[in-house]
């Protein structure tokens, strides 16, 4: 038998990682919504928004647990835009017909884009607690929800989640998954080169699943999937 090296076991261990952290947001998308967030407002240059934007979705959704959310990728109850349409992929009346519709989104990151898009008070200098405060009043002002009890809840949401340090959960979902990937996709590459295909092509695609589950519009591909069975 052959002996397996070190340098294989790297390339292995990475891939099953990497494809195990792509199985576990794939089907846990409040883990998959928190690192999506965290990478869209790190390359926006906004991360100083992830609590305060991770709270209000928590609030929105119930805890990451409504149907807008499963199912429509919208996890801050964005109403139907008649003007800015660019991010939305249409409209839902799934809380019945005597109440607004909700925009649907084909990825997180869209819906994600979307709400920034539509907050342009979105300063820089928010730091402070405060500052937030100060936010959240502008949100509401702007006409965002008419709930009185809103902020209460807000503020709460805002509080549990930098008590629970979720965007220190959010940098890690995004290092292990990003290193995972790294490591196992420039290992594969290099042993393509090196002419070694058969045993390494393996962890290539395995080291895909992070960024599949990450990036694809995955509820669009089941609609349309349904689309052609019928």
């Amino acid at each position: 038998m052959k002996k397996v090296s070190n340098y294989e076991k790297v390339v292995w261990i990475s891939g099953i990682a990497s494809f195990i952290m792509g199985l576990y947001l794939l089907f846990f998308k409040k883990a998959r919504f928190k690192k999506v967030l965290y990478m869209t407002l790190l390359m926006k240059g906004k991360l100083h928004m992830f609590n305060v934007l991770y709270a209000q979705a928590k609030h929105e959704t119930g805890n990451f647990k409504n149907t807008l959310f499963l199912k429509f990728n919208n996890p801050f109850a964005m109403g139907c835009a008649t003007q800015r349409t660019q991010f939305q992929d249409g409209c839902t009346d799934i809380m019945g017909a005597d109440v607004m519709s909700f925009a649907k989104y084909n990825s997180y990151r869209r819906a994600i884009l979307d709400r920034l898009d539509w907050d342009r008070m979105t300063a820089s200098s928010m730091r402070t607690y405060n500052d937030y405060l100060s936010y959240m009043d502008m949100v509401l002002d702007g006409g965002y929800a008419t709930d009185p009890n809103y902020k209460i809840a807000w503020i709460a949401n805002y509080k549990q989640v930098v008590s629970s340090k979720e965007k220190t959960g959010a940098l890690i979902i995004t290092l292990v998954s990003t290193l995972a990937a790294t490591v196992s996709i420039l290992s594969a590459l290099y042993s393509f080169w090196n002419k070694r295909k058969k045993f390494f092509s393996v962890p290539f695609y395995l080291s895909l699943a992070p960024l599949a589950a990450t990036f694809l519009p995955l509820n669009w591909i089941k609609e349309k999937a349904e689309s052609i069975k019928v």
